[in-house]
């Protein structure tokens, strides 16, 4: 058995987890292995202008306001999801929150992301830092077997 992957990612938004759900079902038919990558965490406005205003007006935190609601909704439903249909999840609202709080930096003072849902290239790099070792474990987890 092969050990290649198919890589899902989107900006996923709620109307797509019926086409993901028959896609997963068509690989899967197929017998390929699949790994979705969730969606992101997003704001109202990009996150460097977030960022400015909370530093201007001495408001820390105010970034966690203006969090789109649902995304982790949306990630929570999409890991159940793709886990019943014996694919791969890896979070990546997870990567970058937990404990009701989102990194807004790496390297000291560059934001994570550029904008309202994107990461700049060394967002990009940290988050692919934070998932190889979860990639790496499921990998592992599932050996030969298809999921």
């Amino acid at each position: 058995m092969s050990t290649d992957r198919i890589v899902l990612a989107a900006s996923w938004k709620d109307e797509d987890l019926p086409f993901l759900s028959t896609t997963l079902e068509t690989l899967k038919a197929r017998g390929l292995n699949v790994v979705v990558l969730g969606p992101i965490v997003e704001y109202d406005s990009a996150l460097p202008r977030l960022l400015v205003d909370e530093i201007l007006r001495g408001n820390p935190g105010a970034e966690g306001a203006m969090r789109r609601a649902g995304v982790r909704e949306r990630d929570q439903k999409m890991s159940r999801m793709v886990a019943a249909h014996g694919a791969t999840y890896l979070s990546v609202y997870d990567a970058i929150c937990r404990d009701g709080s989102c990194d807004e930096f790496v390297q000291g003072d560059v934001p994570i992301q550029f904008d309202a849902g994107h990461l700049t290239a060394q967002g990009s790099i940290e988050v692919g830092r934070r998932l190889a070792p979860l990639f790496a474990r499921k990998l592992a987890r599932t050996g030969d077997a298809s999921n």
